[in-house]
């Protein structure tokens, strides 16, 4: 590891290359697609469920914000999170200090943070001895990946996620124990601090979390379809999206297979059905269903309403089911299953 400088950590500057990284770069692409990696483990953990009138509702007159504790429990692991989300102040113009949650804007950037880094773009690195992994980027560079996708941003907008990213802190804890603390964006420096994030095209680096490095050490990533995920326009969307990607990992049209997802078990746990009205919560549900649909990850589905047994007004769940995978989705996990077995076959590894 390079020298710390004011407590700092630097990327390293000389690094072993490693069959990890190498494989993690590998796609498995069709024509025109544009693929990144995403990160079961990293997933699990809801980080970007403040809207900004939720963030509104959490600030005082002045603009400040106590930390925000959001708990769920994972239905597949048996497992209680607890989420603890501390704000950091971001300098308004006029000077008034804003405390600032992560977003969806947020969301956006550290979705084309990660790939960049899938691209190894410039001098990012994995350093397998100590686990680290390191995102070379430039604001311009954020910028344009966003652009190729339709989610242009402004250099601004971008400095003030990446401001957010590097400075709100999370911390999770399961069932009862820390699982991690820290930012999205760790150990965060410019190259030349002087114009420290002012200059497009000027380099910077960011140390990403302990579980994207233990992903890549371990073989626990996935390619999916960068350019579909972010032309999602719901956020909710994108958050099923990935849940797919994760977990349905067999999707195939031709095999007659279909899926089911419960909004209690499964969809809840987002943190982004936060309306005070659970007919409202619902719509969100379907809205972004019906999403999915048009964008090709889903062909069609059922849904059925789970009624409390002691009153049977009462809707207690929802449950979409008999849902069948779109055939763009289909091709994309079996190349992502194609791709999985290849690295199982290169590194020896049975699962």
């Amino acid at each position: 590891m390079g020298d710390s400088k004011k407590g700092v950590r630097l990327i390293p500057r000389e690094v072993e290359p490693s069959q990890q990284f190498d494989l993690f770069s590998e796609l498995v692409t069709e024509k025109c697609d544009v693929l990144s990696n995403t990160f079961h483990l990293w997933n699990i953990i809801p980080r970007y469920i403040f809207t900004p009138q939720f963030q509104t509702e959490l600030r005082d007159k002045q603009g400040k914000a106590d930390p925000y504790t959001y708990s769920f429990e994972h239905h597949q692991s048996q497992k209680k999170y607890e989420i603890t989300y501390a704000p950091v102040p971001i300098k308004q113009k006029g000077g008034k200090f804003l405390a600032c949650f992560p977003g969806a804007a947020e969301e956006l950037v550290e979705e084309a943070l990660v790939r960049l880094l899938t691209l190894r773009n410039g001098g990012s690195v994995h350093d397998v001895a100590r686990s680290e992994t390191w995102v070379e980027f430039s604001l311009g560079s954020i910028k344009r990946e966003l652009e190729s996708v339709g989610r242009g941003k402004n250099l601004d907008q971008i400095k003030r996620s990446i401001e957010i990213l590097s400075g709100c802190v999370i911390d999770v804890q399961v069932n009862g124990k820390r699982y991690f603390r820290g930012t999205i964006m760790q150990d965060l420096y410019s190259v030349n601090r002087d114009r420290y994030l002012d200059d497009p095209n000027g380099l910077n680096y960011c140390r990403l979390p302990a579980f994207i490095s233990y992903s890549i050490d371990n073989y626990k990533f996935r390619q999916f379809n960068f350019e579909r995920l972010m032309g999602c326009d719901h956020q909710l969307s994108r958050w099923i999206y990935r849940h797919m990607i994760d977990n349905w990992t067999q999707a195939q049209r031709s095999s007659g297979q279909t899926f089911h997802i419960s909004v209690e078990r499964n969809i809840k746990r987002s943190g982004l059905l936060q309306r005070a009205r659970e007919n409202d919560n619902r719509t969100k549900v379907a809205e972004a269903m019906n999403e999915l649909v048009q964008r090709g990850v889903i062909a069609k589905f059922n849904v059925r309403s789970i009624k409390d047994s002691s009153d049977k007004r009462k809707i207690v769940d929802v449950i979409y089911e008999d849902i069948v995978v779109g055939a763009h989705f289909a091709r994309e996990q079996i190349a992502a299953n194609v791709r999985d077995k290849a690295i199982k076959k290169k590194t020896g590894r049975s699962a």
